[in-house]
């Protein structure tokens, strides 16, 4: 997990993916109150127990463009607002606190250090060799490709058919009565 936590540095935060992804979500997977992965989308319904009338554009995500249109800003959010939320309020989606010290010192360095390359690298330097035109779609093309390709690939775990019905506020299981969701079901289907 931490060598790959290199490469996710052009995806998203590598503390918050280690915090958020690794420990907060393999641990509590669909469990609505624990797992920061069911809190993604403000925009999206992405759990049957966030309640239909919580935001009136839940409707429009049975309609694929709607998601996909959301998609574009997932860079964005996870490597450059997220951490500086984070930052703020040392809870992930201001609901789960980080595990053990919390959001300490190391958290604090890596996430500057992160927000600074991520800076430099992707949003800075096309601006260094490119007219600013070009660089502003540069810029936006790379979030807007990366946060695509993650969401596509990771809407298996978000968005499925029970989710974006209006209407369902729970899924009976006779295991254990109820289950966030059902994964065998997705959007992308």
């Amino acid at each position: 997990n931490h060598v790959c936590l290199i490469g996710m540095g052009f995806l998203c935060s590598p503390i918050l993916w280690l915090n958020q992804h690794t420990y907060a979500h393999h641990s509590h997977t669909n469990d609505f109150a624990r797992d920061p992965d069911m809190h993604h989308f403000p925009f999206l319904r992405s759990h049957i127990f966030v309640s239909p009338s919580k935001s009136h554009l839940f409707r429009f995500q049975v309609h694929r463009v709607y998601v996909w249109a959301w998609y574009l800003f997932i860079t964005f959010g996870e490597c450059l607002w997220l951490p500086v939320r984070a930052m703020l309020t040392e809870s992930l989606y201001g609901f789960l606190n980080f595990p053990g010290e919390g959001f300490g010192w190391v958290a604090w360095l890596t996430s500057i250090l992160h927000l600074s390359l991520f800076y430099t690298l992707i949003v800075r330097a096309p601006f260094l060799h490119l007219p600013p035109l070009a660089a502003t779609v540069a810029v936006a093309g790379y979030l807007a490709v990366c946060g695509t390709l993650f969401g596509i690939f990771s809407q298996v775990n978000h968005l499925n058919e029970e989710s974006i019905r209006e209407g369902v506020t729970s899924v009976k299981s006779p295991a254990n009565g109820h289950v966030a969701h059902d994964e065998t079901k997705s959007l992308g289907e």
